[in-house]
C-alpha cells in the first residue's frame, strides 16, 4: 500500500525521559514514605542501567508503582500537553503532505492516549503496549496486559500495515532496539534513531 507513513515512538523521541520514570517521581515526592521509596526506586534504576532485569525487580516495582494516583498521571499530563513548537511544526507539515502518523510506544495508555489527543492524534493513531489496573484510587500492574505480554512493536505496526492503517514509504523514529526490531520485521524503509544527552532521572 503505497501510502506514507511515519511511526514514532513516545519516551525518549517526542519525549525527552522515560515516562514511567518522570510519573514515579511525582508520586515519590509526595510519598510519605519519599526516603524509602527514592532509595528503591535509585536502586532499580541503577540494575536496570546494568541489565540486571529479573523476578526479583517484581516486589519493588510493585512497591513504587502503588505509589501512583490517578493525580500523578494528571500532572504528567498537563506538563506534556503542549508540544514543542517544532514538533508541532512537523506534525502539521507532514499531515499537510498527506503522511499518516501513529505513535507506537511502552509507554502507559493512561498518559500517552491522553497526551496524543492534545497533540492531534487520533486514538486510532495512539498505539500503548501497556496499561494500569487501579485498586483504591491506586495503580497496579497486575493485568492481563502484562501477564500475557502485550505485542510487540512490530507486531503491532505489522497489523496496520495488514489493515491498510499504514504503508509505504514508511519512517521509524525511535531511540532503542526495539525500534530496530520493528525496523527490521515490518519491512520499513528508514530508521531514524532520536538521542538526548541527559542526565539521569532521579526522583
Amino acid at each position: 500500500m503505497t501510502v506514507a507513513t511515519v511511526v514514532f515512538d513516545y519516551d525518549r523521541t517526542l519525549s525527552p525521559g522515560e515516562s514511567v520514570v518522570d510519573v514515579l517521581a511525582l508520586a515519590i515526592d509526595e510519598h510519605p514514605r519519599r526516603v524509602e521509596l527514592r532509595r528503591d526506586f535509585l536502586a532499580l534504576q541503577a540494575w536496570w542501567r546494568r541489565g540486571d532485569k529479573g523476578l526479583g525487580d517484581i516486589p519493588v516495582v510493585l512497591r513504587l508503582v502503588r505509589a501512583i494516583g490517578r493525580r500523578h498521571i494528571d500532572a504528567y499530563v498537563a506538563s506534556r500537553r503542549e508540544p514543542p513548537e517544532d514538533l508541532r511544526q512537523l506534525f502539521a507539515e507532514l499531515r499537510g503532505r498527506g503522511v499518516r502518523l501513529h505513535i507506537v510506544s511502552s509507554a502507559y495508555r493512561d498518559w500517552l492516549v491522553p497526551i496524543g489527543r492534545a497533540w492531534g492524534f487520533a486514538d486510532g493513531e495512539i498505539h500503548a503496549r501497556h496499561g494500569l489496573s487501579w485498586i483504591g484510587g491506586r495503580a497496579h500492574t497486575i493485568n492481563a496486559n502484562h501477564l500475557l505480554r502485550p505485542p510487540s512493536k512490530a507486531r503491532i505496526i505489522e497489523a496496520l500495515v495488514h489493515a491498510g492503517r499504514a504503508g509505504s514509504p514508511m519512517v521509524i523514529v525511535g531511540d532503542g532496539a526495539e525500534d530496530l526490531h520493528a525496523f527490521r520485521s515490518a519491512g520499513a524503509d528508514c530508521l531514524v534513531v532520536a538521542e538526548y544527552d541527559l542526565p539521569d532521572r532521579q526522583a
